[in-house]
């Protein structure tokens, strides 16, 4: 069954929240929010992207801060995948970016 993007559903109990689904919970002390250009009217890619990079050290650092932060926050990927290392941080970041773009 398809619903219309405006149509309101409410938020499923955590504990019948699907794995996948679930966010989890962040102590607010610990977070940092970002703003980020989105171009909405780009089509979506038909094909994976792999990405290799060479980070700076602040790069790293920023990553790996925020890997063990999801690691023991116990996230998950869209997948139900736990994120506990950079690349799995990343594909975080990017999911909760393609959640903000609708």
């Amino acid at each position: 069954m398809t619903k219309s993007p405006k149509t309101f559903v409410a938020p499923l109990d955590p504990i019948e929240q699907p794995l996948a689904q679930a966010r989890p919970e962040f102590d607010h002390g610990d977070t940092v929010a970002i703003e980020v250009p989105l171009c909405r009217d780009t089509p979506p890619v038909g094909f994976c992207v792999h990405l290799d990079a060479r980070l700076t050290l602040e790069q790293s650092t920023a990553l790996r801060k925020t890997a063990a932060a999801l690691d023991k926050a116990q996230a998950r990927l869209a997948s139900g995948k736990r994120v506990v290392g950079s690349a799995d941080a990343v594909k975080y970041i990017l999911e909760r970016l393609a959640d903000a773009a609708g």
